[in-house]
């Protein structure tokens, strides 16, 4: 009903408003021809809703059609002295008033219509605006990722290059950690931008691809396997960047230090829920610890994974036989 009454409104009253008059006045008629008791005092009311629709429709020149025709009845009833002309007055008036009624509720029809047009253009300029500057930001989104990503890189280059420069076995391995760390900076980086919620980071796929790293750059042909066992959980990056120094820091140890003379072996990294908690543990099935206190105390890498553990809201458990380093965390910093 409602999109009949606005095709009706939007047609032109000099043309389809007419039309609608016109078929209104035939069934007009053709009512007045198949009630011929009707008495001639109420011939009027038969032109009642021809009255407001042709006058809604048609505007004035609808409105004055059903008018006219509604008079030269009257006039044909008093010529053959049926009724007199001021006995049709009442009915007329009545008839004249829906008229006007019919004509100003056609107005303001047209005139709620025209609006809504003018909102709907303007809310489909604002939508291209919107989408043309959604484009612009996404293309200067990735701009700045792909530089950044080039200057992780870069910085990288000349960490590496340094380090076979150094001198000495203490420095070149250091510089080779900050590799290291710098790598695990950039795959949270590609994992912000890639994640549908910007500024979360899926931790399934940022832990493989941070430990696929690694594997690349630590195994030098030892038969080592790094195994992930993550769950699909997402953190906000303020999180997630300590969580990935401490794996970096742990899985790079193990690489290390865990398999000596070309001992092969097994680096597992699991990630997993546990009722309120989160927990990562990184563990090994090699030579194993001696003592985790000295463990705990010995060197800046364990002391960064404390804080890492501190930055997380978590705690670090270490276990001798099998090497083992757990981080527990509440489970409400994914929410």
């Amino acid at each position: 009903m409602q999109g009949w009454l606005e095709r009706a409104l939007r047609l032109s009253p000099m043309r389809g408003g007419l039309v609608l008059t016109l078929g209104m006045l035939a069934v007009t008629l053709a009512c007045r021809a198949a009630l011929p008791l009707m008495p001639d005092t109420l011939a009027p009311i038969l032109y009642a809703p021809a009255a407001v629709l042709a006058s809604c429709f048609g505007g004035i020149a609808g409105g004055l059609l059903v008018l006219l025709a509604a008079g030269i009845d009257a006039m044909r009833l008093a010529g053959r002295g049926l009724n007199p002309p001021l006995a049709m007055a009442p009915g007329l008036t009545v008839l004249l008033l829906l008229a006007a009624t019919g004509l100003l509720l056609g107005r303001a029809g047209r005139a709620l219509l025209a609006r809504g047009d003018a909102q709907e253009k303007e809310l489909a300029l604002m939508r291209e605006e919107v989408g043309a500057e959604m484009k612009r930001q996404e293309l200067l989104q990735h701009e700045l990722t792909h530089r950044v990503k080039n200057n992780f890189q870069l910085v990288g280059s000349l960490l590496r290059l340094q380090a076979r420069k150094a001198g000495n076995d203490i420095a070149s391995r250091i510089l080779n950690m900050t590799v290291l760390r710098i790598q695990g900076m950039s795959a949270l980086q590609e994992s912000l931008y890639r994640n549908r919620d910007i500024g979360h980071v899926e931790l399934s796929r940022y832990i493989r691809e941070l430990c696929g790293r690694l594997g690349e750059a630590q195994i030098d042909g030892a038969d080592i396997r790094i195994v992930v066992e993550a769950e699909s959980i997402e953190l906000p990056g303020e999180y997630a960047l300590p969580l990935g120094l401490a794996i970096s820091e742990l899985v790079s140890n193990a690489l290390r230090h865990a398999f000596p003379a070309g001992r092969a072996g097994v680096v597992r990294v699991i990630l997993r829920r546990d009722g309120d908690e989160i927990i990562l543990a990184v563990s090994d099935d090699g030579q194993g610890i001696e003592n985790r206190d000295t463990v705990l105390n010995r060197g800046f890498g364990m002391l960064l994974v404390s804080s890492c553990a501190q930055q997380l809201e978590g705690e670090l458990a270490v276990a001798e036989h099998p090497t083992c380093f757990e981080i527990r965390f509440p489970a409400t910093l994914s929410h």
